[in-house]
């Protein structure tokens, strides 16, 4: 499989960054381009961007001017307030620092770093839903369909897929919907789910105080009982 790393600099340069977000588990991910609102009714209020950026199980940090701003490693209720009124502007450069690490420069001076940190496929992927996925491993980065990909799975990956999409599909209109102002995904006693696929957006609360203690949530679910770290400590 050829090495495409030219061919994805060359679809996200200059994509303005609409949208960044921290995720339980590490995961950073970005929007780049347009931000297209999904139709389906069940999803309404939710989008993604033109392009995504899921790191999935790469490291990354965030820098300006050498001056380290966050990283993988930090809480996510901390990094949560940061990355609200952060502007990123568009991709001016990317940078290849080693045959899968990967630096991108932001027009607003920002620096995101990703690192990877396992053998494992998969590590982080850029994608344009319904068209072009890449995919970062440790031995390069390249280009897939994304069906082809899941047809060639193994038998085990592509049971796994499988029930994780399941999953998704029934918990989307069985977790609580948002009562407050405040959501789950910004909220310390949600505990996330970790694993592959379609798990990062659900998680469980653990809030005695809040009717949903021990109970499956979403990202976009909330609660009056929404708490921070900060506000623990």
């Amino acid at each position: 499989m050829e090495d495409s790393f030219d061919r994805m600099r060359d679809n996200i340069l200059h994509k303005e960054c609409c949208f960044i977000r921290q995720g339980y588990g590490s995961k950073l991910r970005l929007g780049l381009g347009e931000l297209v609102h999904y139709k389906n009714p069940q999803l309404k209020g939710k989008f993604h961007g033109e392009w995504d950026l899921i790191s999935r199980t790469f490291a990354w940090r965030m820098s300006l001017n050498n001056k380290l701003l966050r990283g993988s490693d930090d809480e996510v209720e901390f990094i949560d307030d940061a990355l609200k009124n952060l502007k990123l502007g568009s991709i001016t450069d990317i940078k290849r620092k080693s045959i899968s690490d990967v630096s991108f420069l932001f027009s607003e001076g920002i620096l995101i770093e990703f690192f990877c940190c396992s053998l494992d496929d998969n590590q982080m992927m850029i994608m344009k839903k319904g068209d072009t996925t890449f995919e970062f491993k440790h031995d390069g980065i390249y280009e897939v369909d994304i069906n082809e990909h899941f047809s060639t799975l193994s038998a085990i990956e592509s049971f796994i897929a499988d029930f994780s999409e399941e999953c998704s599909k029934r918990w989307e209109v069985r977790i609580p919907l948002n009562s407050s102002e405040n959501k789950c995904d910004d909220c310390f006693y949600m505990r996330g789910i970790d694993g592959h696929f379609y798990f990062w957006d659900f998680g469980i609360c653990s809030n005695e105080d809040s009717p949903f203690d021990a109970k499956l949530v979403g990202c976009e679910s909330g609660c009056e009982f929404h708490r921070q770290l900060k506000e623990l400590i």
